[in-house]
Formats: structure tokens, C-alpha cells, sequence
């Protein structure tokens, strides 16, 4: 137990103090953090930059940092607050170097996530703001009035633009804040956009923006492309995986191990050493040597142990990766990504549903024709007419609405109008099993990419886009 110091002690103490000579400060004995964190904030922030602005501009060179605006849609989170402070130190260490800093914040108020909130305040449950592969837009369905929801969508945005940005000003950001005319950029501001149109007209009369086709995130539920920051992935998606046997074409082709029919191209591997297996009597199966234990245990009747087991060993010499195997199309293509992880060494190649296999594609179809078009099946808008029937004098009834993400027309009678991910994939499973085509399917689960925003499936799908050359600016880029 801890005694109280009494009076003779504290007396004792007072003489003994007395007899220290220790200096003296005006400093305060507690920092006061309230009252002086603002004014240094202002001294190292906003004052600073004016400051700079005021003495510097035009007379000293000027550094630029072009801001990747956030997305007005919510609030900060800690991704944000590391990129402002990379941002941060960038321009606060060109200010010391003695750059003149010309740095302005700006915000993204576009986009489906703030039109989502915008319907979610009108009081409209999540799961009818998008259900999952709509029949027609959400706003027919619920008979709302776009400008009604932009306004609205414009509301939110501008209470996120400054909610955001109290918590940048707190952060320290060095910034005008002041909130004067050409301090921050707003994408949805009417000066903003016309600026943004000139830039574009410049660059389609400079040739630097073309029209072509290519794979991308397409997410059926939100009836849009997806960035690659818009993806979530779960573990347990699960999906078909399935062992196609397709004939081939002729036995005395240069290359008749490989399978090479029509609308198919297959892709392989020029430093993988390749087999002819026995599957059974007069069946021949080409597959990787690495991979033929795991092929065989795929077969639904496997082979008696009499039979043997490889017919040949095969190094295929495959072409020169420059030179298509046959005209048409369908080819046989060398691609790096194919291993021997999983399947038979042998992939099948969709050059409109995969970044790998579009890239593979086009390094061969680049050299034969000057455009990148590649025919998808899975459609684009939703929308889709039923197919003519075979006999032409029997017109067809009526058309009908099917869902973004299901084939098209040229997919055929039986597939039209079906989603990929859903019917699609039992019908073209149960075509190939009537075909004799199908060794064996299994139910796998593995990580698979999602739409952010829904908590749907996405599928990869060849779309028409705008693109921007930029080879030619390269140079350019590193002058400035």
C-alpha cells in the first residue's frame, strides 16, 4: 500500500527545488493539438500552396501531376488514403526541389455505381435495381424517368465530392481547397465534358482512335463492360469441365494428331512431347506424355491392360508460329499458356471469349487481314430476333426478348436465346454426348470472377470498342 506524501514532506521538497537551476521556456507544457493542428494545417497546406502559386508560376518550371480522379460514390477508404499520400509526397518533394506545382483533384461522377445508389434512395430494393440477367432495362420496368434519376444520381454525387473531400483537406493533401473556379475538376461539370470532347475530336483527326473488336470482362447482370478493379473472385464458383474427342481431318496431314474441324481452333505447345494413345481398339486419342495418366482415368470405360497403351510417341513439328496451319480460320496455334497442369495438352481456342486466346489469334490473323473482327456468339444488348425456320414460307411469329448474355442467332436454332453460363452449357454438353463427342464431364469448383456490384458471374466476350493507338505517342510520353 502506497502512503500520500504529508505536509513535511511536500515542504521538504519546495527547498530542494529551489535549489535547481533549470531553464526556463515559453514553450506550453501540452501540445493543444486542437487548437494548433488547424493552424499548421493551414500554414503546410492550403497556405503553402497558394503561396507557391502565387510566387512561382511563371517563373520557376512547372511540375504536373494529372489526378486519377476517385469515384464520387461513397466515402474514403484506406486504398484511398495511400494514394494521396504517394501523391502527396510526390508533389511536396518537387515544391523542395523548387518546382512551381500544379496539382488539381478531381472527381469520377459518372457510372453504374452511383445510378445504383441513386435507385437505391428512391427506395428501390437491390435485387430489382438488377436482377440477375433482366429481361428488359430496369428503368422500363419500373416505368422511372431517366432525368429523374439523374438528378438524383447527380445529388449523391456531389454530397460524395464533399464528403471526400473534408477527409483529404484532414488528410493534408497539399491542394487548393478554397474552392475557387478551376481548383477541382468534376467529370459530370458541362465545361469538363465539352473540354473532354475536343481532346477526343483531336485525336480521331489524328487517326489515333480505331474500331475493333476484343475480350472483354462482360458482366450480364449489370448489362455492362467491367475494369478489372471491378472484379471480386470467389472460391466457390462452380463450373462443367469437360474432355471433347474431335476428329481428325486426315491421317496424312502434317499435323493429323491434332484436332482441326470446323468453327474449332486448337491450340498446343512446339516444346511439349505428345502421344498417340490407345483409348481403344481403332481409337486413337492424342495427348501430352505428361498428361496421359490423367487422361486415362477421365475415360468412362477404360482400356484392358492387354491393349497397349501408346500407339506412338509423337513431337509434333508444328509450324512456324507466324504461319497459319490451314486457311479459313481453323487452325492450329502455338500458345504459350497451354500446360500440363490439367486436360490433354490440346486447348480449345475461343479467340472472343479469352484474353489469351485473342492475343494468340491475332498475332496469326494480323498478318493475313487488316481488321480484328471475330464472330461471337453470345450477344451484346439483349435483344434478339428469333431465327428464321428452315422453311421459308412459314414467316416467323413474333420476336422475343432473351437476356445479354445468351447466344445468338448463329449459334444455331437449338442454342439461340439460351445463357451461356446456365442452359447454354447443359445444351452444348448434351449436343456433344449425342455426337459421340463428349469422353467425359465433372463439377469443379475454383475461383472465378464476379460483378462487384450485382454478386454475379461475369463471362469474357468479344465486343466492338473504341481504341486509342498509342504506339506513336510513346516517344513523346517520355520527352514530357
Amino acid at each position: 500500500m502506497v502512503k500520500a506524501p504529508t505536509k513535511q514532506a511536500s515542504v521538504v521538497g519546495d527547498v530542494v527545488r529551489k535549489t535547481l537551476n533549470l531553464p526556463k521556456t515559453d514553450f506550453p507544457m501540452r501540445a493543444n493539438a486542437t487548437v494548433r493542428e488547424p493552424q499548421l494545417h493551414a500554414r503546410t497546406v492550403t497556405e503553402l500552396y497558394a503561396t507557391q502559386e502565387k510566387q512561382r508560376k511563371g517563373v520557376s518550371p512547372t511540375f504536373f501531376l494529372h489526378d486519377g480522379p476517385p469515384f464520387a460514390n461513397g466515402s474514403l477508404h484506406t486504398g484511398h488514403f495511400l494514394n494521396r499520400v504517394l501523391k502527396d509526397i510526390i508533389n511536396r518533394y518537387k515544391l523542395q526541389r523548387g518546382y512551381h506545382v500544379h496539382y488539381v483533384p478531381g472527381w469520377d461522377c459518372h457510372g453504374l455505381p452511383i445510378e445504383i445508389k441513386a435507385l437505391e434512395k428512391l427506395k428501390l430494393p437491390r435485387d430489382k435495381v438488377r436482377t440477375l440477367y433482366p429481361s428488359s432495362s430496369y428503368h422500363e420496368t419500373c416505368q422511372l424517368d431517366p432525368i429523374d434519376i439523374r438528378k438524383h444520381s447527380r445529388a449523391l454525387a456531389l454530397d460524395a465530392v464533399e464528403s471526400q473531400k473534408k477527409d483529404l483537406m484532414r488528410w493534408g493533401v497539399l491542394a487548393d481547397w478554397s474552392g475557387g473556379k478551376g481548383t477541382r475538376y468534376l467529370t459530370m461539370d458541362p465545361d469538363y465534358e465539352v473540354r473532354q470532347y475536343d481532346v477526343f475530336k483531336s485525336m480521331v483527326k489524328d487517326g489515333l482512335i480505331v474500331q475493333g473488336y476484343k475480350p472483354v470482362y462482360w458482366s450480364p447482370s449489370s448489362g455492362t463492360a467491367l475494369a478489372e478493379s471491378e472484379l471480386e473472385y470467389q472460391d466457390d464458383h462452380v463450373s462443367s469441365s469437360a474432355y471433347v474427342r474431335f476428329p481428325v481431318k486426315s491421317a496424312s496431314a502434317a499435323l493429323a494428331a491434332f484436332p482441326n474441324v470446323n468453327d474449332l481452333i486448337s491450340m498446343a505447345r512446339s516444346d511439349l512431347e505428345y502421344a498417340i494413345v490407345e483409348v481403344a481398339p481403332g481409337q486413337l486419342d492424342l495427348v501430352a506424355v505428361a498428361l496421359v495418366d490423367e487422361y486415362k482415368a477421365t475415360l468412362n470405360q477404360p482400356p484392358p491392360a492387354e491393349w497397349p497403351r501408346f500407339h506412338r510417341f509423337v513431337t509434333p513439328k508444328l509450324p512456324n508460329p507466324e504461319t497459319p496451319t490451314c486457311c479459313c480460320g481453323y487452325v492450329v496455334l502455338l500458345g504459350d499458356h497451354v500446360t500440363t497442369d490439367a486436360g490433354t495438352g490440346v486447348v480449345h481456342t475461343a479467340p472472343a471469349h479469352g484474353q489469351e486466346d485473342y492475343f494468340a489469334w491475332m498475332a496469326h490473323h494480323a498478318q493475313h487481314h487488316s481488321d480484328n473482327t471475330i464472330t461471337c456468339l453470345v450477344d451484346e444488348k439483349g435483344w434478339f430476333v428469333t431465327p428464321k425456320p428452315r422453311n421459308p414460307e412459314t414467316p416467323t411469329k413474333s420476336s422475343h426478348l432473351t437476356y445479354a448474355g445468351c447466344y445468338t442467332a448463329e449459334a444455331g436454332t437449338d442454342l439461340a436465346g439460351l445463357f451461356v453460363q446456365t442452359q447454354g452449357t447443359a445444351k452444348v454438353l448434351e449436343q456433344l454426348a449425342q455426337s459421340g463427342a463428349l469422353v467425359s464431364v465433372s463439377e469443379i469448383t475454383h475461383r472465378f470472377p464476379y460483378d462487384w456490384r450485382t454478386k454475379k458471374p461475369i463471362l469474357l466476350r468479344a465486343t466492338k470498342q473504341w481504341f486509342a493507338k498509342l504506339d506513336s505517342l510513346h516517344a513523346l510520353g517520355h520527352q514530357v
